[in-house]
């Protein structure tokens, strides 16, 4: 299950923001005039900016009618005026981390920690945020956690998101070593979920399906659909399948415009030879996205099966447009290049040959075909690509 994590970074990102909002000091408790002072130290600015943080705390944070906008602007040009304040570049750094203008972001918290040299745990771990987000393998970004962690080793906030970065990096032990103790900091279910990130990441599938049940026990409809794919695939691999289909047809009642709970489901349902239910998840993944690429993919891949090689021949030369693209996955289009070299290469071979491809096109195609041709040798007396495969192997495309 290890491939599941590679494309879970918008749930980490998801949770690391939602987490993070500690970090806006939108507290109540916290008069507007005590926040004032305390994150512009004094500084006699102008009342335009007064009104604009006033505002942005009365929306709770929420970015309304530009008020971030006017806030981040209005900061800057204080930040020329006192080059020299700590705590207005760190937070002029974390507002524009909010609008997601990430250089920025990292030039006010670089100047906030390493010139200014705050010593706030908050600061150092933004910026390692910030940084990881920019370059996922630079060094840097643990050292600043360190530094971060240095000022306050229990501080909740910096312990999550180092385990979401090492989450993203592949480093699932230590990930998990990160969740466990921020755990025991903060227990709180959306850890947990993330921890069951983790777990995938080190093959303990039953830890990361007691984790995801946790979670989803608490907020049953909750709207990450990585999540439901996640929990059918743990489950199908533990051998649960019933409860596998039951999580995707929760997932297409509450991601209805989201086709790949029906493609998933109708993998389960191929190996078993139910061309019903097949034909029916194919169908409902064509009515919900017909100009989906996966979905197209899936439908050649059914008729094929179905001994029908024309409709994967027709679109296969503009998925693999698309995958160049960066459109689809080419791990998507290779499973119709499989399909094809598997039970149609003579008239595969053939098609490519014909005048409507260009010698160089004809050329690099056929090259890929009986390249995969003899990848596919020892399957040669298999119906499908997907009996070449775990089922959990294709679930991960979809992660």
């Amino acid at each position: 299950m290890k491939i599941l994590l590679k494309a879970c970074v918008l749930l980490v990102l998801l949770q690391a923001s939602l987490h993070a909002k500690d970090g806006l000091n939108i507290d109540p408790s916290v008069s507007d005039e005590d926040l004032y002072a305390a994150i512009f130290n004094n500084i006699p600015a102008s009342e335009p900016l007064r009104g604009t943080l006033t505002k942005f705390r009365a929306q709770g944070g929420a970015d309304v009618s530009g008020t971030l906008d006017r806030l981040s602007w209005q900061l800057e040009v204080l930040c020329l005026s006192y080059p020299e304040n700590m705590e207005l570049h760190a937070y002029t750094g974390w507002i524009f981390f909010m609008r997601r203008k990430y250089s920025k972001s990292y030039a006010y918290l670089e100047k906030a920690c390493l010139e200014l040299n705050s010593l706030r745990c908050n600061d150092w771990c933004r910026l390692a945020v910030v940084e990881g987000m920019q370059n996922p393998q630079s060094p840097k970004q643990w050292q600043y956690f360190e530094k971060a962690l240095g000022f306050n080793p229990n501080d909740y906030n910096t312990v999550f998101l180092r385990g979401l970065a090492f989450l993203r990096a592949g480093e699932y032990q230590k990930a998990l070593d990160d969740f466990n103790r921020g755990i025991e900091i903060n227990d709180n279910v959306g850890i947990h979920a993330l921890r069951g990130f983790a777990y995938c990441g080190l093959g303990s599938v039953p830890q990361a399906i007691e984790d995801f049940e946790k979670y989803l026990a608490v907020f049953p409809n909750a709207p990450q659909p990585l999540l439901f794919k996640a929990l059918a695939a743990c489950y199908w691999q533990n051998e649960q399948y019933t409860r596998s289909l039951e999580t995707l047809k929760k997932g297409e009642t509450l991601f209805p415009e989201n086709p790949d709970f029906s493609l998933m489901s109708y993998v389960i349902y191929l190996p078993y030879q139910n061309a019903k239910e097949c034909q029916n998840s194919i169908d409902r993944s064509v009515k919900i996205a017909p100009d989906d690429p996966k979905v197209q993919l899936f439908d050649a891949l059914w008729e094929a099966y179905n001994g029908n090689s024309a409709p994967g021949l027709k679109i296969l030369p503009r998925l693999e447009a698309q995958a160049d693209e960066g459109f689809i996955s080419h791990s998507f289009v290779d499973l119709l290049w499989k399909e094809l070299a598997l039970q149609f290469y003579d008239q595969t071979a053939r098609h490519f040959q014909s005048p409507e491809f260009s010698k160089e096109d004809a050329g690099r195609f056929l090259k890929k075909l009986e390249a995969i041709r003899e990848e596919m040798k020892p399957f040669a007396n298999y119906k499908t690509v997907f009996q070449t495969m775990d089922c959990d192997e294709v679930f991960s495309l979809f992660m």
